[in-house]
């Protein structure tokens, strides 16, 4: 009993055109321990069906990844952009905050001289 294909199976062709059964095929003498035989069967049309499967499915995953990687690629820029327009605006607001406080130091004392000189001219 070295090689068999049986009859009467159904077949189907793999991946290179070449058909195979989707029955199992003896591929030769298997040994087990203490002298027991045990049969070495492959069933090429189920093995070829899963194979098929795992593909398609590895095609799918990596086609996903791209796919979030684009947009992971895409959204890291939009953050980029969006902080960077933020560190602008914070910068702008830290000059305006301190043009008001040297504005409140310094002109709104002289401002409130002259009123008060003003008030007095206008009494005398």
């Amino acid at each position: 009993m070295d090689y068999y294909t049986p009859s009467g199976g159904s077949s189907m062709q793999n991946w290179d055109g070449h058909e195979s059964s989707t029955q199992p095929r003896r591929t030769g003498r298997a040994g087990g321990e203490g002298g027991h035989r045990y049969p070495a069967y492959i069933f090429t049309g189920k093995l070829e069906i899963a194979l098929s499967r795992a593909s398609h499915k590895a095609r799918e995953y990596e086609r996903q990844m791209k796919e979030l990687e684009a947009r992971l690629s895409e959204n890291l820029a939009n953050f980029r952009a969006i902080d960077g327009l933020i560190q602008e605006t914070h910068t702008g607001l830290q000059h305006c905050t301190r043009r008001a406080e040297r504005a409140c130091e310094t002109q709104v004392p002289h401002i409130y001289s002259e009123l008060d000189e003003s008030a007095q001219g206008s009494q005398a």
